[in-house]
């Protein structure tokens, strides 16, 4: 029905290659700042939402221990970049239908892209959905969908889910031939024109029983307990060369809706999985983007997967693009969540991408692995005034705050630290406990140049007072003030 009357009111069911140009421009994020969450001790991470209340910036996502099912989790952060966690937000049922696994997707944002980090209320509470299954398992078959609700999602406790639940499922008398096997990741949004003829609109990826292609749907309801599947075929369909089409946001660009979504490749492909974006004037008929991905260069920290799963908003001014990845370590993924940004924030380089220009005394093992997942840098000196020396580089002249990402072993090491040969502040004597990641803040630094310069790490104790303690650094994050 939805596409009859489009088509009578005269809607146009394709939208122009120059538009299409204009949403890329506006919301590509070609910068990329750097992970911003990581599981500890090697958890997955993945699938975040982003919100802000009561002057605070809040994540959540889903949190993965081992080979387990997901766990709904809340992070928090006062500048979108540094991030703490704060605990479960909803666990795994007890004996029901979401028994194994639970995946959370804060809902009912704002679709407007400047206020897409707002929450709304229905009936007073705030809303999510989630995937459940009742087997363990990273996302074991079969998944189906619930929602839950809070009158404060700022909380970690007060989850309260749905009774009706799941409100979609594998099962389902109306359910499409594309959707029958699993359904994954979805989005919860309130659509005011009701283009569909609801007022609430659910966009998933799921997947059939025909084929092994993930597609994007919508179901429609007017109350959030009953719903119903206006449109029989998926709105984003796939095609042969990729393989998933999932993670949807939903965004509205004045009479423009943009579906933005990834794209997931077989592993031969050299593409790698990707982001991308579809476009629509009614919901029913979409024209996907066909040219560059909206982040899609790889840094050496993604390892081959590419930025997937976006969560994507704009704050004064600059387009925020979180995302998951996943870096395979001993051939055991560890996914975290990174970001990429509009315009140049900063970046927080990572073990990987450091290039150390030398070290005198003491040696280096690149990399260093001391614990499960974690990687970097290690620097062993054997008396003061070993160093090690960095070339960090900035497209941009301008004031940076320098910080240091490390474990620090044995008795503590003291050391100084040096850009282009000034001292930068006094000296730091890091936190030595052996599992311990820390942070060193080296103090502001004013570049008067765009390219590249050295920050060099010296050593302030002999033979780091005999204790044999030493350095592994897995980033160097410069700030732009």
């Amino acid at each position: 029905m939805g596409t009859i009357v489009a088509a009578a009111r005269g809607v146009p069911t394709t939208v122009p290659r120059e538009r299409m140009q204009a949403v890329y421009e506006e919301l590509k994020t070609p910068y990329k700042w750097g992970p911003v969450l990581n599981g500890p001790n090697g958890t997955r991470v993945d699938n975040p939402r982003v919100f802000r209340a009561k002057d605070t910036w809040y994540m959540t996502y889903n949190h993965v221990e081992g080979s387990g099912g997901y766990e709904g989790w809340l992070a928090t952060s006062d500048d979108l970049v540094r991030w703490t966690l704060r605990g479960r937000i909803l666990a795994k049922g007890s004996g029901g239908w979401d028994t194994g696994s639970v995946g959370v997707y804060l809902g009912l944002q704002s679709l407007d892209v400047d206020r897409a980090y707002l929450p709304e209320t229905f009936e007073g509470r705030y809303w999510l959905s989630y995937i459940g299954g009742r087997k363990d398992g990273f996302e074991a078959y079969p998944l189906n969908i619930g929602l839950a609700s809070t009158d404060d999602p700022a909380r970690v406790d007060g989850w309260r889910r749905l009774p009706e639940n799941p409100i979609l499922a594998v099962d389902n008398p109306d359910v499409g031939w594309w959707e029958n096997r699993v359904q994954f990741a979805s989005q919860l949004v309130r659509d005011p024109a009701r283009k569909l003829g609801y007022e609430f609109l659910l966009f998933y990826n799921a997947k059939g029983r025909r084929d092994n292609v993930e597609r994007i749907g919508v179901a429609g309801s007017h109350d959030l307990r009953h719903w119903q599947r206006p449109l029989r075929d998926p709105i984003v369909a796939g095609d042969p060369d990729f393989r998933i089409s999932g993670d949807p946001q939903l965004l509205q660009m004045g009479d423009l809706y943009v579906l933005l979504y990834f794209r997931g490749v077989p592993a031969q492909e050299e593409v790698g999985d990707h982001e991308t974006f579809a476009c629509s004037y009614d919901l029913v008929h979409w024209t996907p983007w066909t040219g560059t991905g909206l982040t899609r260069v790889r840094e050496p920290w993604e390892g081959r997967s590419a930025a997937h799963k976006p969560w994507v908003f704009r704050w004064q001014g600059v387009v925020y693009h979180f995302f998951n990845y996943t870096h395979v370590i001993d051939k055991k993924p560890y996914g975290g969540i990174g970001l990429a940004t509009s315009r140049f924030i900063g970046k927080s380089y990572q073990c990987e991408e450091l290039e150390i220009d030398r070290a005198d005394g003491g040696y280096v093992v690149v990399p260093g692995m001391k614990l499960a997942g974690y990687r970097g840098v290690e620097f062993r000196g054997r008396q003061a005034g070993d160093a090690i020396r960095f070339v960090v580089e900035v497209p941009e002249a301008g004031e940076y705050d320098l910080r240091l990402g490390l474990l620090a072993e044995g008795n503590g090491p003291r050391f100084r630290a040096l850009l282009d040969d000034a001292p930068l502040g006094g000296v730091l004597q890091p936190a030595s406990e052996p599992t311990m990641r820390t942070e060193c803040g080296l103090g502001v630094a004013k570049l008067d140049r765009a390219g590249a310069h050295r920050l060099t790490l010296v050593l302030e104790d002999d033979a780091l007072r005999s204790g044999g303690g030493y350095l592994v650094l897995d980033s160097i994050e410069c700030r732009k003030r």
